[in-house]
């Protein structure tokens, strides 16, 4: 539906540019004024409209199980202590080098263990394990703990 939209709106446009009729009328004032007043807000909400459109469509429901839910969590966590995070690189899910389980004290409470490729301090990439506790708090993640290569780091 969109696409058919876009081609009719083109159609519209190159007809309304090269018809010699409308633009001999859009040299009269008296018709020009009205159409300003008219096509600046319709041009606007147009734009707005179609902007939002297309964010919403680009935007990413929310159908991920938990666990998936707390893997990717974990990924924008580890980012934070990476020398070079804009070079992560991840196992796709799920994928037996991926492993999150729900702690039995706390339903709760999740481990996530898995590794990430990412440039050092030094531009080398190196492949990091890490080990990380993260709780659900129904409206969003906490993370409980880190373990990078052995390391607490939180």
């Amino acid at each position: 539906m969109d696409k058919l939209f876009l081609i009719l709106a083109i159609i519209a446009v190159i007809y309304f540019f090269f018809n010699k009729k409308i633009l001999d009328a859009f040299k009269n004032p008296n018709i020009i004024e009205p159409l300003k007043k008219i096509a600046i807000p319709v041009i606007v909400v147009a734009l707005l409209f179609f902007g939002i459109k297309q964010c919403m469509k680009n935007s990413v429901p929310n159908k991920l199980s938990i666990e998936e839910n707390a893997y990717y969590t974990s990924q924008n966590y580890i980012k934070d202590y990476l020398k070079s995070p804009s070079t992560a690189k991840f196992p796709y899910y799920p994928s037996a080098e991926i492993i999150v389980v729900t702690m039995p004290q706390d339903k709760n409470l999740y481990a996530v263990k898995s590794w990430v490729d990412a440039k050092n301090a030094f531009g080398v990439p190196i492949r990091m394990q890490y080990l990380m506790h993260l709780k659900y708090l129904e409206t969003h993640w906490k993370l409980e703990s880190l373990v990078i290569d052995g390391d607490k780091v939180y």
